[in-house]
């Protein structure tokens, strides 16, 4: 695991569009991604902003299930790499800021966002951005870790499920690296950015929080 826990940073440096989709293929991070947006009630019909879409794997995902998906991300790399794994058409990706997005009020049903909400500098722009492109009752969903993924917690849940090689040393580098958000503050922002219904779920042992609320 040695080698791959240093190959992972250096992917997240030199070639991040790899690292995530290398990622995605995972069970344990793919299929925790594809559960989350199943339970925030993605379906079939359904307008739905992906924030931070990176390589388009989970928007790709969403898109098969019948629902019209656009996808931003602020990393123009991230944005070529999606349209290139798209296929011969364009794909529905758009380079922009979470903070001030190229759309109209209450375009959406649904936005979601993974891995954002912990990482942004102004995490209240957002969420105000996000209230602004949902139309009255769509809904926002989130997905960040939180303090209990600890790397003593990833080093047992690789374990317990068998994880090897770049799998185990990919949950060992998040749990070490990613900034990591409180569920119930999260859930404070929400309602004071005019959210309500919030809702919580838990993924990988309870180390991954799932936070939702609507417009």
């Amino acid at each position: 695991m040695m080698f791959y826990s240093a190959l992972i940073p250096a992917l997240a440096a030199l070639r991040p569009d790899m690292l995530f989709t290398r990622l995605y293929r995972l069970p344990w991070y793919g299929g925790m991604l594809e559960d989350w947006a199943r339970d925030i009630g993605i379906e079939a019909r359904h307008d739905v902003l992906e924030l931070g879409c990176g390589t388009g794997n989970l928007l790709r995902a969403m898109t098969a299930w019948g629902a019209n998906v656009v996808g931003v991300d602020r990393s123009p790399a991230m944005v070529r790499a999606a349209q290139r794994a798209h296929g011969r058409s364009p794909g529905p990706y758009l380079r922009a800021d979470a903070n001030a997005l190229p759309f109209a009020a209450a375009r959406f049903d649904r936005v979601v966002a993974a891995s954002l909400i912990n990482v942004v500098t102004d995490p209240e722009s957002v969420l105000r951005e996000v209230r602004r492109v949902l139309r009255r009752g769509g809904r926002l969903g989130l997905l960040f870790p939180t303090a209990e993924m600890s790397a003593p917690r990833a080093i047992s849940c690789a374990r317990s499920r068998g994880l090897r090689g770049f799998s185990a040393a990919a949950l060992l580098t998040w749990a070490r690296r990613a900034p990591k958000s409180d569920p119930q503050e999260v859930a404070k922002s929400l309602v004071e950015a005019g959210f309500g219904r919030i809702r919580h779920h838990s993924y990988l042992d309870h180390m991954v929080a799932g936070v939702a609320a609507t417009a």
